[in-house]
């Protein structure tokens, strides 16, 4: 039942003083994020800045390893005997006590491009068998090298001559994935009888492996050591796992964020949003695909500086023009910043202070290089905007 509430006694000689309606009465002003609150932020913007530099450049971070110290030391071994853009293609490879069954020497997780090898397997304890073995798994990883991007897709097996005979083994056979594992093994270890056996698996190979220019541009000592002391210190079991899921799922977050943006921007009419939302768009997509070219990577970078240019524009209350001119001066500001920070402090700090001196300026130029970068090609816009 609902009742009236009686009005409130007004005193003799008492005047009520009228009170102010909600909607007339002044909002206080949001309280300012607290210490915790904007540290969190900064983690939260540190990590993802470098997941987007991870994706949008050569990757030049070899895989952390795990087993005896001679294992290891195999490992190692074969890892420096292949091209370094095959070599790091792994997150991780780990030596189990077993796999489940003898037969079974070794697995690929396709999504995350581990890899797994069976101590107990047959043969195993045979250096060439192992080495075999090893080599034939980061074929696996060279099919798949765009991770759940290609696993959805299709990798390098899915196409001609792959999944055809003739096969360079019975187990070549089996699979076409298995097909293009074996071929590539085979192609590392004895091509002259690949290209016996199939001229044109023989070619097929020859064209995948052709660097490109930066991954042409990164084979160089300041990577390579950099890369493999961030590899041996990252060696916590399943850690990498978990920045390798990380990594891509950064990218998909950035572009399904930004298709929410592009849609709430033409829902509501406000042209800004949409265009901020497309940045974001872009950026993610070209992450997602930037192992198909390196121009790619350039384009998300590009991209996230443009979006950072847009923030900038609003933050000062530009109008359309100008904002256009934030957006054009953080995309060529966040392109240059993002390429040439990282790789350039990566080979400062390796020649002031070795390896670690290389990790330290990877971080700091992943984290800065585009924001800093996009930043000032923003500030720049607006200042010839008027």
């Amino acid at each position: 039942m609902h009742v009236a509430a009686a009005p409130a006694p007004i005193l003799p000689r008492q005047l009520a003083t009228p009170q102010p309606s909600p909607s007339s009465q002044e909002e206080e002003p949001p309280a300012p994020p607290s210490l915790k609150d904007r540290f969190s932020s900064a983690v939260g913007d540190g990590l993802n800045a470098l997941a987007y530099t991870h994706k949008a450049l050569p990757n030049f971070i070899y895989p952390s390893v795990f087993g005896t110290a001679a294992e290891k030391a195999q490992i190692w071994q074969t890892l420096d005997s292949l091209p370094m853009y095959d070599a790091v293609r792994p997150i991780s490879i780990s030596v189990r006590e077993s796999l489940g069954s003898s037969n079974l020497l070794g697995v690929t997780r396709p999504a995350i491009n581990s890899i797994e090898l069976n101590r107990t397997g047959i043969g195993m304890t045979n250096p060439e068998n192992f080495r075999y073995t090893l080599i034939h798994e980061i074929g696996h990883t060279r099919d798949y090298e765009g991770g759940v991007v290609s696993v959805i897709t299709g990798g390098h097996s899915s196409s001609d001559p792959f999944g055809a005979p003739p096969y360079v083994s019975r187990y070549a056979g089996t699979l076409k994935q298995e097909d293009f594992a074996e071929t590539y093994a085979e192609y590392r270890l004895n091509p002259a009888r690949l290209r016996h056996v199939s001229e044109e698996k023989m070619d097929a190979m020859e064209r995948l492996d052709r660097p490109n220019f930066m991954q042409a541009f990164v084979d160089r000592e300041e990577f390579r050591e950099t890369g493999k002391l961030i590899a041996r210190g990252l060696e916590v079991p399943y850690l990498r796992w978990g920045l390798g899921l990380m990594t891509q799922v950064a990218a998909y977050s950035l572009a399904a964020s930004g298709v929410g943006e592009v849609i709430s921007g033409v829902s509501n009419k406000d042209t800004m949003r949409a265009v901020s939302g497309g940045t974001q768009l872009a950026a993610g997509a070209s992450l997602m695909f930037s192992y198909k070219h390196p121009v790619l990577g350039f384009v998300a970078l590009g991209a996230l500086g443009a979006h950072r240019g847009l923030e900038i524009a609003r933050e000062k209350g530009a109008r359309q023009t100008a904002s256009y001119a934030a957006l054009a001066g953080g995309a060529l500001g966040g392109m240059v910043g993002g390429i040439a920070a990282p790789l350039g402090l990566t080979m400062l700090g390796y020649q002031a202070a070795g390896p670690i001196g290389g990790a330290v300026g990877l971080v700091v130029g992943g984290v800065l290089g585009n924001r800093l970068g996009a930043a000032a090609g923003a500030h720049a816009g607006l200042a010839l905007a008027g």
